[in-house]
């Protein structure tokens, strides 16, 4: 076999490339970045908020918070989240993140063009007291 030539028979693994958010892609196809929400032309806008009503909030009474990285697609599907950081119990915070997974938004633009964009939110859950 000449230098250069492959193997017709030899099995490569095709390498990956990871975007910033963790996601991967096959090498040689191009994947647009997560743009800042603070560069689009155009912020987003919420078609589907997220609901407030997380099963196990009742019975939490001591309140916390949550910053999280909401990566959007050009379809304004959530795609993915990154906890920056969180003060809540782990099952709270799980229902926060399925939570905004139902979020839809209408994507931000740039020169007019729906793009892939990342948002930081942070939330906040403020105390309750159970009534007797």
């Amino acid at each position: 076999m000449k230098a250069g030539e492959r193997s017709s028979d030899a099995t490569e693994a095709k390498p990956t490339t990871l975007v910033n958010n963790g996601m991967q892609a096959e090498a040689g196809v191009p994947v647009a970045p997560y743009v800042p929400s603070r560069l689009l032309d155009r912020p987003p806008e919420v078609l589907v908020d997220v609901t407030d009503e997380l099963p196990s909030l009742p019975f939490f009474q001591q309140g916390g918070r949550s910053v999280l990285i909401l990566y959007i697609g050009e379809d304004g599907t959530v795609k993915s989240i990154e906890e920056e950081e969180t003060d809540l119990p782990s099952t709270i915070a799980s229902e926060v993140k399925r939570s905004f997974l139902e979020a839809r938004f209408r994507p931000g633009t740039i020169g007019g063009k729906p793009t892939r964009f990342a948002m930081r939110v942070e939330v906040a859950i403020r105390p309750t007291s159970i009534e007797e």
